[in-house]
């Protein structure tokens, strides 16, 4: 951490493989989902960003709108109900990752976009403020990071993170409370 802070403070750009290597020498593949959140983490960032080519919709009912809109924004503990309904468990020490046997359903592009939630929640358990999953399209970073009501994916959030635009709340920007996990679209 120390280093990157240092690369960072020249202004530098760093770039973090995702091999790594034990004491003998032997080449590990790290996943980067995984890395990025500890990173995250110890770098005490506001946010982490993860790209899908499959992107997971999560739809849900608006207090003041019977109708089902995208959730944009979501919290913590919404998301950790989401993994737990899958069958997934990511350790809150190690950060590893585990499935239960309700989650053979689930296709391989179903499973990676929960294992992005799941080191989402991991990152923001470890202090990270927001983590974002995007759609992996011409514009995309930009318009989820910059824009209020028009993202791109999802926001997940610590659940007592105030967003930046309450007034827009009945736009676009939706917090989930509570969300219907029967509603999630892949």
């Amino acid at each position: 951490v120390d280093k990157i802070h240092r690369l960072h403070s020249r202004n530098d750009v760093i770039l973090l493989t995702p091999l790594g290597f034990t004491k003998d020498g032997d080449a590990l593949n790290v996943h980067s989902e995984a890395l990025a959140a500890f990173t995250a983490a110890e770098l005490k960032a506001s946010k982490v960003v993860y790209f899908s080519s499959h992107p997971m919709v999560l739809r849900g009912a608006r207090k003041r709108n019977s109708g089902e809109e995208r959730i944009q924004m979501i919290q913590r503990s919404n998301a950790n109900e989401i993994l737990s309904h899958y069958g997934l468990h990511v350790n809150s020490v190690t950060g590893f990752p585990s499935w239960k046997s309700q989650a053979r359903h689930l296709s391989y592009h179903q499973q990676a976009m929960l294992l992005k939630m799941g080191w989402a929640t991991h990152a923001i358990e470890k202090g990270v403020e927001r983590a974002h999953i995007i759609d992996c399209e011409d514009g995309s970073l930009l318009g989820e990071l910059f824009t209020a009501r028009r993202g791109y994916g999802t926001c997940i959030s610590q659940d007592d993170y105030e967003a930046p635009h309450p007034e827009d709340w009945n736009d676009d920007l939706t917090v989930a409370d509570g969300v219907d996990i029967s509603m999630i679209e892949w």
